[in-house]
């Protein structure tokens, strides 16, 4: 019996010792190992800016909302770089209002990442997304002025805008939590900001009546969430 509390107590003394070794090893290998995450994009606030020959309008946006999935490898203990590709939905509040189609784009940016582990299992960060957004626009139609500032159409003209490259440009402050190696969860806010120039047409039939030039461009608070791994 002695032999027996003897060999509990010296594994209950090395266990002791190994535990802040363990530890150590274990915030090592989560802040130095690369990683793959997908979240859901919500967008709220913010407003539409357009501009076309002179003629500009701003109107409130509706709620966007998405997708995006991104690679990040860190560099060093503070820093990490990184990529994302993402899809979002967004919409004028008029165009809202209206019940015209909602607008797609497409991002796909770098990702220069700031961070401080606070934790063995938690990692503050900050990062800027910069690059190219390419956005198709939808809720165009003869009565919507935000898009149509000067034109005056009858009701049998077709409105059709195109697909414009852009870009983005946005500050995201995150968190991200390891709930069980090597899955965790990861949450973000901040704002984004996108900038396009669209080619939209009115057509009768298949006659090009006139033709415009528009800037569009949004910016709008950004709520990401989901899961790395």
């Amino acid at each position: 019996m002695p032999n027996i509390i003897r060999s509990l107590a010296y594994a209950m003394a090395l266990a002791c010792a190994l535990a802040p070794t363990l530890a150590q090893a274990q915030a090592r290998l989560d802040s130095e190992h690369w990683y793959i995450a997908g979240k859901f994009t919500l967008g709220a606030g913010g407003t539409v800016d357009t501009e076309s020959e002179n003629v500009g309008d701003e109107n409130d946006l509706a709620a966007s909302f998405g997708m995006a999935a991104q690679f990040v490898v860190p560099v060093h203990r503070y820093f990490a770089l990184g990529g994302t590709v993402g899809l979002l939905s967004w919409q004028s509040a008029e165009g809202s209002d209206r019940d015209l189609s909602r607008n797609l784009l497409f991002d796909l940016a770098v990702l220069p990442m700031g961070r401080y582990q606070v934790l063995d299992s938690l990692e503050l960060y900050a990062t800027m997304p910069i690059g190219l957004s390419i956005d198709s626009l939808n809720e165009i139609d003869r009565r919507n002025l935000i898009y149509l500032p000067v034109l005056g159409l009858g009701a049998t003209v077709d409105i059709e805008g195109d697909t414009a490259a852009g870009f983005v440009i946005g500050v995201l402050f995150g968190v991200r939590w390891q709930v069980a190696r090597p899955v965790g969860v990861m949450a973000e806010l901040g704002y984004m900001y996108r900038t396009f120039s669209h080619s939209i047409s009115a057509t009768d039939g298949t006659t090009t009546i006139r033709g415009q030039d528009i800037s569009v461009s949004f910016g709008q608070f950004a709520f990401n969430f989901g899961a790395y791994f």
